[in-house]
């Protein structure tokens, strides 16, 4: 998103610690460029990164969604948005424990020639995407595991993630595993168990496996198998699962994937801009 916002936006909601005014004009205000680094959704949202002037910040992230609709510009109005509910995952996945992208403050702003779009705010996740990471080399067994204990633990809080990929993880700066995009979650009964070789529940758990695999998959980044397998053992200690199950598992995620069809992302991750 390009440009100078408007001087007037619509508050839709604020965290408790922040003046929505105060950033609005350090990130907006001050003219300081809403440069894109990403666009998702096949281009509908847009997500850009702008340091934040006071210095309590690291940056600032900032994702656009256009309103193209009257309808659309209502369900923004009364919370109805993919930023709402990637606001209410944000903080649903913080009370779990887990690292994430915090909601600072979220504005409907009237974009010239585009129409309204609603913009939020979130503070920085500093560190490095999971599929850069096996972008740039093969994926570690330290991380690995981790991205096996970020699942469980989702599950284990009674919180699935419809979107679980590579992508929208994060290596930390402090080397733990958070999650940046929270618009899929939500609360479900995550049923952790895989006892007598059935999918558990409507399949949430193993949708969330495959998820970590179909990715890279279509990338031609998958991991190797022995990776794969760490990962789904360490979902598997923290779980509590027996051996039998693990491998119940293990078929399970494949069926998935292959189920899946072609794996090639709609948007790339690895390309910016």
């Amino acid at each position: 998103m390009q440009g100078n916002p408007d001087p007037k936006p619509k508050l839709l909601r604020a965290a408790r610690d922040i003046d929505p005014r105060t950033l609005y004009r350090a990130i907006g205000a001050d003219k300081v460029a809403w440069n894109i680094v990403k666009k998702t959704d096949k281009g509908k949202t847009e997500i850009g990164i702008v340091p934040y002037p006071a210095g309590r910040e690291t940056g600032v992230v900032l994702k656009s969604w256009y309103c193209t609709t009257g309808a659309a510009v209502v369900k923004a109005k009364i919370g109805l948005t993919q930023a709402q509910r990637q606001w209410r995952g944000a903080m649903l996945v913080n009370n779990a424990g887990i690292a994430t992208s915090l909601p600072m403050a979220m504005w409907l702003v009237k974009q010239p020639g585009k129409g309204q779009v609603v913009v939020a705010a979130f503070r920085l996740l500093p560190g490095e995407d999971l599929m850069n990471v096996l972008a740039r080399s093969e994926l570690s067994s330290k991380a690995a595991r981790a991205a096996g204990r970020l699942t469980a633990k989702l599950c284990l809080a009674g919180l699935f993630n419809r979107d679980h990929k590579p992508s929208n993880i994060i290596l930390t700066d402090e080397g733990k595993m958070g999650l940046i995009d929270t618009v899929g979650i939500r609360r479900a009964k995550c049923r952790c168990r895989f006892t007598g070789g059935k999918m558990p529940g409507k399949r949430l758990v193993p949708r969330m496996l495959a998820s970590l695999v179909t990715e890279p998959l279509g990338l031609g980044l998958l991991p190797r198998r022995t990776q794969l397998l760490r990962g789904l053992l360490s979902f598997a200690s923290a779980c509590g699962m027996k051996k039998e199950e693990v491998k119940t598992a293990w078929k399970q995620v494949e069926i998935l994937v292959r189920e899946h069809g072609d794996a090639t992302p709609v948007d790339n991750p690895l390309k910016s801009g």
